[in-house]
C-alpha cells in the first residue's frame, strides 16, 4: 500500500492503483528486454534490470510528476533515471552522447568542436580507474544510473 494511503479515501485508492500500475509497467518494459535485447545487451543485464525494477515504485501525480520510491538508494536512482527517460528520452540520450564526446554523430558537424572539447577533458580510462577506486555504495549508485537509463531502451521506438 502506498505510504499514507487509506482505502477509505477514493483519491488514495486511485493512487494505490496508479502505484501498482506503475510497478507493473516498469516490470513489463524490463521483462520485455529479456526477449527483445538491443544490440550489446545480454540476458544477464536484462535479468538484473528486472530484479532491480521489482524494488522500484514510480507514482505519477495528477500533473505527471514522478515520485520514485526504492528499497535502497540504488533502487531509487534506477527508478529516477528510468522515469526521466520516460519523460524526455531525447534529453537523456543527448546528455549521454555529449558526455561520450559523440554528439556530432546525432547533431551533425556543428557539434564537432563540442565533442573535441569533451574528448580533451574526459579520459575514459581515468573514469574507469576512478570508478574502480570509488566506495562500493557509490559504485552501486553509478551502476543503477547506467542500468536505469539503459533498461528503458527496448521500449523506445526507433
Amino acid at each position: 500500500m502506498a505510504r499514507g494511503a487509506s482505502l477509505t479515501n477514493p483519491r488514495d485508492s486511485r493512487q494505490l492503483i496508479d502505484e501498482e500500475m506503475a510497478t507493473v509497467q516498469i516490470l513489463f518494459v524490463v521483462l520485455a528486454a529479456l526477449g527483445a535485447h538491443p544490440v550489446g545487451v545480454d540476458s544477464a543485464d536484462a535479468a538484473r534490470w528486472a530484479q532491480q525494477a521489482q524494488h522500484v515504485t514510480i507514482i505519477r501525480d495528477d500533473w505527471g510528476i514522478a515520485h520514485v520510491y526504492g528499497t535502497t538508494d540504488a533502487d531509487a536512482v534506477f527508478g529516477m533515471i528510468y522515469a526521466q527517460a520516460e519523460d524526455d528520452f531525447n534529453r537523456v540520450e543527448t546528455n549521454y552522447l555529449n558526455s561520450l564526446g559523440r554528439l556530432a554523430e546525432a547533431e551533425g558537424a556543428s557539434a564537432i568542436y563540442q565533442d573535441l572539447r569533451q574528448k580533451l577533458f574526459i579520459d575514459p580510462d581515468t573514469l574507469r580507474t576512478l570508478y574502480a577506486k570509488s566506495p562500493a555504495w557509490l559504485q552501486k549508485l553509478m551502476t543503477a544510473w547506467a542500468d536505469g537509463s539503459t533498461s528503458i531502451c527496448p521500449s523506445i521506438p526507433t
